[in-house]
């Protein structure tokens, strides 16, 4: 396995939602720059104003009657490009510099949405990577769009993707991405399904501070990699590469095939004799005929499997096991 720049080969937090009470206090700390009202066409009261948080343009914060809702890409803020994976310690001081700029408690934010994922290094491009994953247990499997495969839930619950990376970060790919094929599985939490696993964990809801509790965040990962396992593989055949070096090797290739799905030599034997017995060709035509049978059959194995189930397997694996081996105390 190929090293993976910057935190690869793990599971990291991507996009974050959550929420904290609406107070005057709060409201005030925030002094949001383009403020843009939200107003109902029905009534003309204002649903929500959202804005940029002052000290940092690249978090969204909509404000609300009862709650203040703040939307943020860490992995972006640090790092310029979510190309990358940011590890639970990262995250953690990301959020504690964040505090202290803006003088806001976030750790008591209730998690709203939660995007968790990983970027793999792959040997191929990660479109092939679709043909090998089918339906999932629970959610809706769609057409690949986009060099994207979607799987969704009908209510707005969960939603696990699988792209290409690099084509959805063309405009934005640091440069030690320029190389290689890199392939992203990503679960996308909201708030109903976090508030089910807030539930089993005798919980009311899921908060910032709770990411870093070992048993909780653990808990999380194997959310990721339960659904992934949920998905059903599809082992894929493709033809030998090394026995097409010209256009017509594929015509063996497909012959020999051909034979298999017949059963075998002596059944295409017999079906040629019951061709061939009403016609007036002798018997040395005939044998000549089964012979070009036998040297096809014994030509070299026209198909193997594909690579793809067996990497992607091993890649999503690998970052699970990379993530729950790495917990560190807060």
């Amino acid at each position: 396995m190929k090293p993976f720049p910057k935190n690869g080969n793990s599971i990291g937090v991507d996009k974050l939602v959550f929420d904290l009470p609406y107070s005057i206090s709060l409201d005030n700390k925030l002094k949001l720059t383009n403020k843009i009202l939200n107003v109902s066409d029905d009534t003309g009261t204002v649903n929500y104003s959202t804005g940029k948080l002052a000290n940092n343009n690249n978090i969204e914060v909509r404000v609300y009657k009862n709650y203040i809702r703040f939307t943020l890409n860490p992995v972006m803020e640090i790092y310029g490009s979510n190309f990358y994976t940011l590890r639970k310690e990262e995250l953690r001081n990301y959020l504690l510099e964040l505090q202290e700029k803006s003088e806001i408690n976030l750790f008591n934010g209730a998690i709203r949405r939660l995007d968790l994922q990983t970027t793999a290094r792959m040997s191929h491009n990660p479109a092939s990577y679709f043909e090998v994953l089918g339906k999932h247990k629970h959610l809706m499997k769609s057409t690949p769009f986009k060099d994207t495969l979607y799987y969704n839930s009908i209510s707005k619950y969960k939603t696990l993707l699988f792209y290409n990376k690099s084509k959805k970060e063309r405009k934005n790919k640091p440069i030690k991405f320029k190389d290689g094929e890199y392939l992203r599985y990503e679960a996308q939490y909201h708030n109903k399904f976090l508030k089910e696993i807030a539930k089993k964990l005798g919980k009311k809801t899921l908060t910032l501070q709770d990411l870093f509790d070992d048993k909780i965040y653990n808990k999380l990962i194997q959310y990721w990699y339960n659904d992934y396992k949920e998905i059903y593989k599809e082992q894929k055949t493709m033809f030998i590469p090394n026995n097409i070096n010209k256009p017509s090797d594929i015509d063996k290739l497909l012959a020999s095939e051909g034979i298999k799905s017949i059963g075998n030599v002596e059944e295409t034997c017999k079906m040629i004799d019951a061709a061939l017995a009403d016609t007036n060709k002798n018997a040395s035509f005939i044998s000549k005929v089964k012979s070009r049978v036998k040297s096809i059959a014994d030509n070299e194995k026209a198909i193997m499997e594909t690579p793809f189930l067996e990497e992607l397997e091993s890649k999503i694996t690998q970052a699970f096991k990379n993530t729950t081996n790495s917990f560190i105390k807060p």
